[in-house]
C-alpha cells in the first residue's frame, strides 16, 4: 500500500496543477483588449506554462515510481 502513496501524491499535485492553470486561464484579470487589433489577447502565459511544466513533471514521476 506505502508504495502506491507517491503516485498518488503525484496524481493529486498534476491534478492540482491543471487546476490552477485553468483557473489562470479563465480569470477575466489575465486578458485585455488590443488596442490597435481591436482583439481580446491573453497576457499571462508564463504563469500557465510554470504549472503545465510542474503538471508534467509530477505526472512522469508518478509513472516511473510506479514502473
Amino acid at each position: 500500500m506505502s508504495e502506491l502513496l507517491l503516485p498518488l501524491a503525484m496524481l493529486i499535485a498534476t491534478a492540482g496543477c491543471a487546476f490552477i492553470a485553468y483557473r489562470i486561464y479563465r480569470s477575466p484579470q489575465n486578458w485585455h483588449i488590443d488596442g490597435e487589433a481591436k482583439e481580446l489577447r491573453f497576457h499571462n502565459w508564463p504563469s500557465i506554462g510554470i504549472f503545465v511544466c510542474i503538471g508534467i513533471m509530477c505526472t512522469m514521476t508518478g509513472y516511473l515510481v510506479l514502473l
